[in-house]
């Protein structure tokens, strides 16, 4: 038997020329879902939720800032670029937009608006989080 045949080289070929594609494609999974962040600015703490999903071309999303009530705003120019994701906030005055890198399932982050820029870390949403986040607008809404 010859371990060199065409046919095993091909093999070898094609499983070592599709291993990096499928690692990138994991990865391309992890930002897909929900994530929360706490924007701290002077004299406030804005609750945010972001949601990214893929699609045939990139990627869609959308922000949710409750205490503004500003629910699924579209993001544009979103990018993810290796652990690197942007986007812009097209309906906030001021240039306002995002840049973060991910890692351990967060985004660690700025955001930027008016020339002032803001740390802002969004965490992958678990179902721990989404009970506190839903108790926090609730009492939001009560006061309003």
């Amino acid at each position: 038997m010859n371990l060199f045949s065409p046919l095993r080289f091909l093999l070898l070929l094609l499983t070592f020329t599709t291993l990096p594609q499928l690692a990138c494609t994991q990865q391309a999974e992890d930002w897909t879902g929900d994530w929360d962040g706490t924007l701290k600015v002077p004299g406030a703490e804005l609750v945010m939720h972001l949601q990214l999903t893929p699609t045939d071309t990139g990627w869609t999303g959308t922000l949710s800032i409750p205490q503004q009530m500003i629910q699924d705003m579209a993001v544009s120019e979103l990018s993810i670029d290796g652990s690197t994701l942007f986007f812009k906030l097209p309906e906030v005055p001021g240039q306002a937009q995002y840049e973060g890198s991910w890692t351990d399932d967060q985004l660690e982050g700025t955001f930027s608006q008016m020339g002032h820029s803001f740390d802002l870390r969004f965490d992958i949403r678990d179902e721990a989080a989404q009970a506190a986040l839903q108790e926090k607008i609730e009492l939001f809404i009560s006061l309003v």
